[in-house]
């Protein structure tokens, strides 16, 4: 009985001592674990997690390895807007790069950052992202992603879109900032944000395409107060470094005798080019549509109208409404595109032209 009361001093220190080291074991394996299943599942760096990132928005690649100073001669543009930007969806970036070439002649760099479905609150993301890099302009257009968004119940609607599961996990990893030192606190509000989808899954909508339970909800736009605050703080971000920032107003054709089997029987006043076509119902009703793009268009012009190094042009005004520029409900043709840049370019020729050192623009 005395023995092993002498011995007991003895386990406690071994417990002790164990204790510890078992912990940092289990975090050890927790960490490595974790870090694979994000190299695996979202092909994130294992020693730069943070670089998650990129399986979201992988158009930041060029922007964010691109070294880029503002006396170095090159013009560069950054343009933040949905697929209608998008090489896959028009050839706006084409126009562009050979309207600059033949009609301004500078030295210069277009980093193209829009893509599908994204909304302003994706571009406001991107342009914290890329804090601390140069840029000579920021283009923005943006108007019927947002739209989508009001696609929910009063109940479910969020203004900060946190009703998308997309923006929910982009958050998490834009929170976390010690992701290089550790992504176990990641990967728990992962966890958390991954059930709730699963238990939960009626206070999610889909990024791409709304629920259709809920699109009678499109009827009221609700999405006012999260475009305008998301377009000004890209505009603040800008202005930070004095950089001028173009608004556009977003172009947009619903012909009055539309109908989803007009449209999908190719009856309607739309060129049909792309082999993708996308009806008006992948953001709402169409009046609700139209009537959210309007409430959108009219915050891009009161923001314009306030601010210094802010430039503007009424893109949807600028166009007639019909398939010579139309593929679809926002997507543009050849020739829609080309008018698109013929109305940037001499807007983007006086931003250059006001730059304290325009002179150093190559070939300028």
């Amino acid at each position: 009985m005395n023995e092993q009361k002498k011995t007991n001093p003895s386990n406690l220190k071994k417990f002790l001592l164990y204790l510890p080291l078992s912990f940092l074991l289990i975090i050890f394996f927790l960490e490595l674990f974790s870090r694979i299943f994000l190299a695996c599942q979202y092909q994130a760096p294992f020693l730069k997690p943070q670089g998650i990132i990129l399986h979201y928005y992988p158009e930041l690649h060029k922007a964010q390895n691109t070294y880029t100073n503002k006396n170095d001669g090159i013009f560069d543009i950054l343009i933040l807007g949905g697929s209608v930007l998008h090489n896959d969806w028009g050839e706006v970036e084409k126009h562009l790069t050979q309207q600059l070439r033949k009609k301004i002649g500078l030295a210069f760099r277009v980093f193209n950052l829009s893509n599908t479905a994204h909304s302003t609150l994706d571009s406001k993301f991107k342009m914290q992202l890329l804090t601390g890099k140069h840029f000579d302009l920021v283009m923005l257009y943006h108007g019927i992603n947002d739209v989508r968004a009001n696609n929910a119940p009063d109940s479910v609607f969020q203004t900060d879109y946190s009703h998308y599961l997309w923006y929910a996990h982009l958050r998490n990893i834009l929170k976390h900032k010690e992701m290089s030192f550790s992504v176990i606190p990641y990967m728990l509000d992962y966890l958390l944000i991954t059930a709730r989808s699963f238990f939960q899954s009626d206070r999610f909508m889909p990024l791409k395409v709304p629920k259709a339970e809920w699109i009678p909800y499109g009827h009221k736009i609700k999405t006012q107060t999260a475009f305008e605050k998301n377009i000004k703080d890209i505009v603040a971000t800008a202005q930070k470094n004095k950089t001028p920032v173009l608004l556009l107003t977003f172009a947009y054709y619903i012909p009055e005798n539309y109908s989803m089997k007009k449209f999908l029987n190719e009856e309607l006043d739309y060129h049909y080019g792309k082999s993708v076509k996308c009806s008006v119902e992948l953001w709402g009703k169409p009046a609700d549509v139209r009537k959210g793009i309007e409430a959108h268009n009219s915050i891009i012009k009161k923001i314009a109208q306030n601010g210094s190094h802010i430039y503007f042009i009424d893109m949807n005004s600028i166009f007639n409404k019909n398939k010579t520029y139309f593929d679809d409900v926002c997507h543009l043709t050849d020739q829609g595109s080309s008018k698109f840049v013929s109305a940037l370019i001499p807007e983007i020729r006086q931003i250059i032209k006001k730059q304290p050192g325009a002179h150093l623009f190559a070939a300028f």
